[in-house]
C-alpha cells in the first residue's frame, strides 16, 4: 500500500503539490491512503497503523523528518515531494529543481531509488531520525525565531538571524567526538549529513548524503558585527577560510550545552544530544 503523506495545515504551495501529486497517482491508476496528522508522534502512529509499503512525503523539511524513523526502521522506499520553505534535504538530492510528476514517476514507474546516509538522534524528549543539520546555538535560535514568522520562504531565516544575533551570547559546549572529549566555547555547533541549513545556507558544501560520514561545523566566538559580515557568504560556500570557522568529520557526537536542540526547522529536545551516523539506511526517489 502507498502511503501519501500531507501535513493537514499547510495551504500554498503544499496545497499545489498535493494536488499535482494525487491527480499524477489517479491519472496512473495508482491506489494509496491519505496519512494526516496534526503531530510528528501522530504521524508516526499512523505510519505504524497502517503499514505502507513506500511513502509519498509532501512538504518541507519538517513533513520530510515525520516519516524518517518509520522509513528507516521498516526499510520502506520514500518519495520526497519538496513544498516547503527550506526543503534542504531535496534541494541537496536535487529534487528542487525537478517536476512533480517526473520525480513521482523516477520513484513508482521506474523504481530508482538512491540509498543515502541518515543520522539517530537521542535528545530529552526521545529518539529521532533526521537527513540534514542538527542545530545547537546561534543557529537553532535562528531557527526557532524563523518559525514564528508569518511568511515562507528562504528570506526568513537571515531575517530571523538579524533579529536574534544582537542579543545572543556565545555557548560553553561539552563534546565528546568519537570517544574522545573536547570543551567548546563559540557561536554554534552545526552536525550535518547534507551541508545545507535554513533554505539553502551551505556550511559544508562538500558535504554529501551518501558519503557514510558526517561533518561538524564549528563556529568560535566572534563579534557581532563580524559574524554579520561573515554570514552572507554562506550562501555562496565561501565561508570556510574564516579562522573562526571550523569543519571536521566524524561518525558520532555527543553534545551537551544550555540550548535547544532543532533539525531542519524542528524542535527536538533541550540540551544537548546523542548522534550516530545511519549509513545508507534510506532510500530515496532521485
Amino acid at each position: 500500500m502507498l502511503g501519501l503523506v500531507i501535513n493537514p495545515n499547510a495551504g500554498g504551495s503544499v496545497k499545489r503539490a498535493s494536488a499535482l501529486t494525487i491527480e499524477y497517482l489517479e491519472t496512473n491508476s495508482i491506489s494509496y491512503k491519505i496519512l494526516s496528522a496534526e503531530t510528528p508522534e501522530q504521524m508516526q502512529a499512523n505510519l505504524i497503523k497502517s503499514e505502507p509499503s513506500r511513502v509519498v512525503a509532501v512538504g518541507g523539511d519538517g513533513t520530510l523528518q515525520s516519516v524518517l524513523s518509520y522509513v528507516v526502521d521498516k526499510q520502506t522506499e520514500l518519495i520526497a515531494i519538496p513544498a516547503g520553505s527550506g526543503n534542504d534535504a531535496a534541494r541537496k538530492l536535487g529534487l528542487t529543481s525537478k517536476k512533480i510528476s517526473e520525480i513521482l514517476h523516477q520513484g513508482l514507474k521506474l523504481e530508482k531509488f538512491q540509498a543515502i546516509d541518515a543520522i539517530s538522534v537521542q535528545t530529552n524528549l526521545g529518539k529521532f531520525v533526521t537527513i540534514g543539520t542538527l542545530s545547537a546555538g546561534l543557529d537553532s535560535f535562528v531557527n526557532k525565531k524563523a518559525n514564528e514568522f508569518k511568511f515562507g520562504g528562504f528570506l526568513k531565516y537571515p531575517a530571523a538571524l538579524l533579529n536574534q544575533a544582537p542579543n545572543f551570547s556565545a555557548i560553553d559546549y561539552e563534546l565528546i567526538i568519537n570517544d574522545e572529549a573536547e570543551n567548546f566555547r563559540g557561536m554554534l555547533c552545526s552536525l550535518t549529513n547534507s551541508g545545507i541549513f535554513g533554505g539553502g545556507m551551505k556550511i559544508v558544501p562538500e558535504s554529501k548524503l551518501s558519503d557514510s560520514t558526517l561533518e561538524l561545523f564549528k563556529v568560535s566566538t566572534i563579534s557581532k558585527p563580524e559574524l554579520l559580515t561573515v554570514f552572507p557568504r554562506v550562501y555562496l560556500g565561501t565561508h570556510l577560510s574564516h579562522p573562526a570557522v571550523s569543519v571536521q568529520t566524524l561518525n558520532s557526537l555527543r553534545l551537551n550545552a544550555d540550548v535547544d536542540i532543532y533539525a531542519d526547522g524542528e524542535p527536538l529536545g533541550f540540551g544537548g544530544y546523542q548522534a550516530e551516523l545511519l549509513g545508507g539506511v534510506l532510500k530515496v526517489a532521485i
